[in-house]
């Protein structure tokens, strides 16, 4: 009697299954969406064992599916408007890195200008130190010719004196104490 009444209350449960209504998933969806919510909420286990377990499985996996789904989408969305951004940002940075480049290469070639002309003029000044240092030995060796001159003039000049010290000497005839002398010879 056992299993007569296990195999009768078998196929009670399986008549009861199958005499249940599915959950509507078309039209009248909307209308009975909420209180198909309800009763899940309420109880899920008695929404399973009364619709069964595909129909509760199918639908969780639907809406596990579709929090995933809405999620990956929601993740793709803000990486596109991260990118975005990061795009849009860089686009307004081109602009201010080009202009500071443009600067930077006016002031290089501003610089090389300058450094031009300081080499130039570093140029000029060791021309014109050749010049002064060519100017000072003809300076100095005019100033060792005079100086020589000087020298020979000063010599001609006590020559001279010397010279003319002997000829009046000379046209004076002898010193008297030169003539009173005896001579030895």
């Amino acid at each position: 009697m056992a299993d007569n009444e296990t195999s009768i209350n078998d196929s009670t449960s399986k008549r009861n299954y199958r005499s249940r209504p599915l959950p509507v998933f078309g039209n009248d969806a909307k209308h009975n969406e909420k209180a198909t919510l309800e009763q899940m909420l309420a109880n899920p286990y008695s929404y399973y064992e009364a619709n069964g377990p595909n129909v509760y499985r199918g639908a969780k996996h639907h809406d596990l599916e579709g929090k995933v789904n809405n999620m990956d989408e929601c993740a793709q969305q803000k990486k596109f408007l991260d990118q975005g951004q990061e795009t849009g940002d860089l686009k307004q940075k081109i602009p201010v890195i080009e202009q500071e480049k443009h600067d930077l290469k006016i002031e290089l070639e501003i610089s090389n200008e300058e450094l031009q002309k300081v080499k130039q003029e570093k140029h000029d000044l060791e021309i014109e130190l050749e010049t002064s240092n060519e100017e000072l030995q003809k300076v100095k060796q005019e100033n060792h010719d005079i100086k020589e001159q000087l020298v020979c003039a000063q010599v001609e000049d006590d020559l001279q004196v010397i010279d003319d010290s002997i000829s009046r000497q000379i046209a004076a005839g002898p010193e008297p104490y030169l003539s009173n002398a005896v001579m030895p010879y």
